[in-house]
């Protein structure tokens, strides 16, 4: 299905979109504790896979000048908007779909895509064999701001975000193999950031 605006081909809607308030604000919040998370990881490589329009690969590549960053989108039309406005050194930005992709990273960002992805135990199972070490997932739970987003975003783009709550998420990634911790961010989203590890070998 699809809805009033090719919204995920559209670099320049994606972009204008979350300028809109509260959006700004809270995405400002969760980035900053994704920030926070990945210089605790500080890891030689980072995956960002739904990049959108780069802005915040090039914060990550910023932060991280030692790492090899590449940023990853669906969409063409967005990676090449991307590579030609967020011109870094160790940055790159590659088209492909999550499900596609064979290899990933030490580290895997997941900046709000997984709420899109559907079913759940698939994602995490993908998102297992691209971890190398670590992996950072933006989340948010249920709320009436978050059932209100969903019901315009299914209506503007088609598709569906299924928000989930941490103990739900902490037990699908435990049940995979990954050892979980949950930083909340804000409390009207319930945004939260999920850090995964691979303890094992």
């Amino acid at each position: 299905m699809r809805g009033l605006f090719h919204y995920y081909e559209t670099p320049r809607f994606r972009e204008i979109a979350f300028l809109l308030w509260p959006l700004l604000f809270l995405k400002l919040a969760t980035e900053k504790a994704t920030l926070r998370a990945l210089r605790a990881i500080n890891p030689s490589e980072v995956m960002e896979i739904g990049g959108g329009w780069g802005k915040f690969a090039r914060q990550v590549a910023l932060l991280l000048p030692r790492a090899r960053v590449v940023s990853v989108d669906s969409e063409p039309a967005m990676t090449r908007v991307a590579a030609r406005h967020n011109r870094v050194r160790n940055l790159r930005f590659v088209t492909g779909d999550f499900y596609d992709l064979e290899r990933g990273a030490e580290c895997v960002l997941l900046s709000g895509l997984f709420v899109l992805l559907w079913p759940r135990e698939d994602a995490m199972a993908q998102l297992w064999k691209l971890t190398g070490r670590a992996a950072v997932v933006t989340l948010t739970g249920s709320t009436w701001f978050t059932r209100a987003l969903r019901h315009f975003h299914h209506a503007t783009t088609g598709l569906e975000i299924r928000t989930i709550e941490p103990e739900e998420f902490r037990e699908l990634a435990e049940s995979q193999g990954f050892s979980c911790e949950i930083i909340p961010v804000h409390g009207f989203e319930r945004s939260y950031v999920a850090v995964l590890r691979k303890d094992g070998p």
